[in-house]
C-alpha cells in the first residue's frame, strides 16, 4: 500500500528569532532529585482528584478540584488552611475545569470566557467576563493576558491560531507573539482515501506557553516543534532554542502513543510519519524555566514514564529527571531548581515538591 503524507506546518513569527547550536544526545544522565513536599487527597478534601494547581510568591499552595470548583489552600509548609467553592454562574464563579495560575500574591480563575483575580484567601477582587473564546488565559501582569485565539477564516477555509498578549479589561491586542494558519495539519492516503490524522476535531495543535514571574518570560512552544521561544513579558522575541530530535531515544512503546495521537494505527502509516518528521521530532509538550540558566523539557511520550528533560539555554543536553511516585502527571510548575507537580493515581491526587540536585 502505497502512502502520501502531506504535512502542513505553517508557523508565521513577525520578529528576528536568534539562532542557538543544537547538541545530540549521545547518552540520558539521570539528575538527582529529592522530594521536600507531599500533600495528599484526604478527609478534608473527600477524596476528590485535584485537576490544577499553583504556588503564589509567598509559597502558599492551591489546589484546584475541577469537578466540584473547589479551591483547597495549603501553607507553604503544606499545612491546610481553607477551603473555597467556586462553582456557579455568579461574580467569581465558574463551570467545571476550569484553570489556576497565581502571579504575585493572587491567584486566577479562568475559563474559555472569564478570567477572576482573587487575593491569596480566595476573595473575589476582579473579574472579566468575554464574548471571545480562548482556549487558555495565563496572567503577565494585573492587566494583561497571555492568550490564544483561534478562529475560522470563511473565504480562505482554514483555521488561524493567535496568540497574543491581551489587554484584560479592553480585550485589545497589545501584541502578537505568534501567528500561524492550519497549524499542524497531517493528511494521508489511505486505500484511495484521503485521511486527516490531525489532532483531535480539527487542524490546530495545542501552543503551549509558561510564563515565568522570576525572569519575566514567557517561553512557549508546540506540538511535536523542536523550539522553544522565549519572549519578555513585553512580547519581544529574546532567544530561540532548538531541541535535537531525539526520536532516536524512543522506544516502540512510545512510538505507537505518539502515532496513535495523531490518529495513525496502522504500522505502516505509523513508519512512514516517522521517516518524514525526524528533523522536526523533538517532541515537546511543554517547557519551563529551572532556572537562570536551564530549561525543564516535558515531551509527549508514555505519562507513566514521568520523564523530564533538563537543557541549557544553548539547547544542550543536560540530563533528564524520572520521577519515581505512582501517577501520571496532571501539571509540572519549576522555579529555583524547585519541581512542583501535581499527579493522579487511582483517584487519588498527589501534590509534590522535589528539590534538583545537580
Amino acid at each position: 500500500m502505497k502512502i502520501k503524507i502531506i504535512f502542513l506546518f505553517s508557523l508565521v513569527i513577525g520578529y528576528y528569532l536568534l539562532d542557538s547550536t543544537p547538541s545530540k544526545i549521545s547518552d540520558l544522565k539521570a539528575l538527582t532529585i529529592r522530594k521536600v513536599t507531599e500533600i495528599v487527597t484526604n478527609e478534608k478534601s473527600n477524596f476528590c482528584v485535584w485537576t490544577d494547581f499553583a504556588i503564589n510568591c509567598d509559597g502558599k499552595i492551591y489546589l484546584l478540584d475541577g469537578h466540584g470548583v473547589n479551591v483547597y489552600i495549603y501553607s507553604k509548609d503544606s499545612a491546610f488552611v481553607d477551603k473555597k467553592n467556586y462553582a456557579g454562574d455568579g461574580p467569581g464563579e465558574f463551570g467545571s475545569y476550569p484553570k489556576l495560575n497565581a502571579l504575585y500574591s493572587n491567584i486566577w480563575i479562568t475559563s474559555g470566557r472569564k478570567i477572576a483575580k482573587f487575593d491569596y484567601m480566595g476573595k473575589l477582587l476582579s473579574e472579566k467576563r468575554s464574548t471571545i473564546y480562548k482556549r487558555w488565559q495565563i496572567p503577565i501582569d494585573n492587566s494583561t493576558i497571555l492568550t490564544l485565539v483561534d478562529s475560522f477564516d470563511d473565504a480562505l477555509i482554514h483555521w488561524k491560531s493567535k496568540l497574543i498578549l491581551q489587554d484584560i479589561q479592553s480585550e485589545k491586542e497589545k501584541k502578537i507573539l505568534l501567528e500561524g494558519v492550519n497549524l499542524g495539519c497531517v493528511f494521508a492516503d489511505i486505500n484511495k482515501n484521503r485521511i486527516k490524522i490531525s489532532l483531535d476535531d480539527g487542524i490546530l495543535p495545542d501552543i503551549y506557553a509558561t510564563y515565568s514571574s522570576a525572569e519575566k518570560k514567557i517561553y512557549c512552544g508546540y506540538s511535536y516543534g523542536d523550539t522553544i521561544m522565549c519572549f519578555s513579558s513585553k512580547g519581544d522575541i529574546q532567544e530561540k532554542i532548538t531541541i535535537p530530535d531525539n526520536s532516536h531515544i524512543l522506544g516502540n512503546n512510545d512510538m505507537d502513543e505518539i502515532a496513535l495521537s495523531l490518529g495513525a494505527k496502522e504500522v505502516n502509516l505509523k513508519k512512514t510519519l516517522f521517516s518524514l518528521l525526524p528533523n522536526k521530532f523533538a517532541n515537546i509538550s511543554k517547557c519551563y524555566a529551572l532556572n537562570d540558566s536551564q530549561i525543564l523539557i516535558e515531551r509527549f511520550e508514555s505519562f507513566s514514564k514521568k520523564r523530564f528533560y533538563v537543557y541549557d539555554k544553548r539547547g544542550v543536553f543536560v540530563g533528564e529527571l524520572i520521577i519515581p511516585d505512582n501517577g501520571s502527571v496532571v501539571k509540572a510548575i519549576c522555579n529555583n531548581n524547585k519541581l512542583a507537580i501535581l499527579l493522579d493515581y487511582n483517584e487519588e491526587s498527589k501534590y509534590i515538591e522535589y528539590r534538583v540536585i545537580q
